[in-house]
């Protein structure tokens, strides 16, 4: 079974709940950013694409 970066995500943040997923550079310092905070971010995302109208197996393009 093909798993998904956000699957991958979930499955690392279980077992990683106090610790660091990274840092957010903001207002000139980098805050720490957790697991379970970057999982919420990731699942509101997932939420908004479905409203988009995206459905499983679309594919989109991120860019930053």
């Amino acid at each position: 079974m093909i798993r998904t970066l956000p699957q991958m995500i979930v499955e690392l943040a279980a077992d990683r709940q106090r610790e660091i997923a990274l840092r957010h550079k903001e207002e000139g310092g980098y805050r720490p950013v957790f697991w379970p905070e970057l999982v919420a971010g990731i699942e509101r995302y997932g939420r908004a694409l479905l409203q988009l109208g995206l459905n499983r197996g679309d594919r989109v393009a991120l860019m930053a």
